[in-house]
C-alpha cells in the first residue's frame, strides 16, 4: 500500500514537473512573444522579430535575436543579439511592470537627427497611451554599436563599443556610467527628487575632429583630447570644471570674415596649429547663455597666413580667457 502511495505521488509529481516545463518552455515563451509584438506595433507603429525566447530559472527571461525596424521599412533601426530580464512577476498582471534586471548585449542601434533638429527615437521616447509604465531597478547595456546620422549636416559616424549602466538607489539616487572604447568615462548620479546631477568625465586619446561639421566660426582639421577631467554638476543650470590637454591643434579661420586687408588674398584662411594645456576651466550655463574662464598655455604654436605678418612659427603663450577678455 506504501509503495502504491508513492508511486502515485511520483506520478504526481513527474506529471506536474512535465507539465510546468512545457508551460515555461512551449506556452509561455509564445504568449510573451504575441504580447512584445503587439505592444510594439501599439505603442510604436514598428515591427519586431524575435528569434528565441527562453525562460531560464537562474538567469531569467531570455530574448535572443530581436530587431526592431524602421517605421515602414526592412531596415533595422535597433538589434540586440541577447535581451535578459529578471521580471518582478506580480508585477506582470499590473499595469505597472516592474523588472529587478533588464540587460542587452551586442546592440545596434541608429539614431537620426533630422534637418529640423529632432531626433527620431520613437522606440525611447513615445509613451504608451493604454497606462502601461515601468521600472526598471538595474539596467546594462554591453558591446553598444551606435550609428548616428546628422541628416541636417550630411554627416554619419558610427560608434562602437559603448557600455551603459545604471542603477537605481533608495531613496530616490539612480548611478551611472557610460563608458566608449576606454576613451570615455562617464560616472554620476541623478537625484529624483531635487533634480540635482553630479558627474565626473574623463577623456583619453578623444579625436575632436567629428565636430567640424557643427563648426560655423572655423575650420577643424584636427584635434586630440590627450587627457581630460571634468566635473560636472547643476539642476537646470549647470557648471563644469576642469583641466586638459588637447594637442596636434590645427584650425582654418577664414580670412573673409576679417575686416583688414590682407597680404594673401587666395590664402583659404589663417592656419592656426599647436597643443595647448587648459588648467581650472569653468563653464556655466543658465537661462539659455553661456559663460566661461579658463588659464592655457599654448606650445609649439604655428600661424600661417596673417595679415601683415604672414607665417610665425614655434609660439609659446600663457594666457586667461574668458567671454569678456583675453
Amino acid at each position: 500500500m506504501c509503495m502504491k502511495k508513492l508511486l502515485i505521488i511520483a506520478v504526481i509529481i513527474v506529471g506536474v514537473l512535465t507539465g510546468a516545463a512545457y508551460f515555461f518552455n512551449n506556452v509561455l515563451p509564445v504568449k510573451i512573444e504575441q504580447l512584445l509584438k503587439g505592444y510594439v506595433k501599439e505603442t510604436l507603429g514598428q515591427e519586431i522579430e524575435i528569434a528565441r525566447i527562453a525562460i531560464h530559472p537562474l538567469k531569467g527571461v531570455l530574448l535572443d535575436g530581436v530587431t526592431l525596424y524602421e517605421k515602414g521599412t526592412k531596415a533595422p533601426a535597433l538589434k540586440i543579439a541577447r535581451v535578459q530580464t529578471f521580471p518582478f512577476l506580480p508585477s506582470l498582471l499590473t499595469k505597472k511592470k516592474i523588472f529587478l534586471y533588464l540587460g542587452a548585449q551586442n546592440v545596434y542601434c541608429h539614431v537620426k537627427r533630422n534637418e529640423d533638429g529632432t531626433l527620431d527615437l520613437p522606440a525611447f521616447t513615445q509613451q504608451p497611451e493604454n497606462g502601461l509604465s515601468f521600472f526598471v531597478n538595474n539596467a546594462e547595456i554591453k558591446n553598444l554599436d551606435l550609428d548616428f546620422e546628422d541628416t541636417g549636416v550630411k554627416f554619419r559616424r558610427r560608434f562602437s563599443g559603448i557600455n551603459l549602466s545604471a542603477n537605481f538607489f533608495v531613496p530616490s539616487d539612480i548611478r551611472y556610467k557610460l563608458s566608449w572604447d576606454k576613451k570615455i568615462v562617464l560616472k554620476g548620479k541623478y537625484n529624483l527628487s531635487s533634480g540635482t546631477v553630479k558627474a565626473n568625465l574623463t577623456m583619453h586619446d578623444c579625436n575632436l575632429q567629428a565636430l567640424n561639421p557643427y563648426i560655423d566660426a572655423f575650420a577643424l582639421r584636427s584635434a586630440y583630447v590627450r587627457k581630460a577631467q571634468l566635473t560636472i554638476a547643476g539642476k537646470k543650470s549647470y557648471r563644469i570644471n576642469g583641466n586638459a590637454v588637447i594637442e596636434n591643434i590645427f584650425i582654418v579661420y577664414p580670412l573673409k570674415d576679417l575686416a583688414l586687408p590682407v597680404l594673401q588674398p587666395r590664402a583659404p584662411g589663417i592656419e592656426a596649429k599647436g597643443n595647448l594645456t587648459v588648467t581650472d576651466g569653468r563653464l556655466s550655463y543658465a537661462a539659455g547663455s553661456f559663460s566661461y574662464r579658463l588659464n592655457a598655455a599654448l606650445e609649439k604654436g604655428e600661424f600661417k597666413n596673417l595679415p601683415f605678418i604672414d607665417t610665425v612659427t614655434q609660439t609659446q603663450a600663457v594666457f586667461s580667457l574668458d567671454e569678456k577678455t583675453l
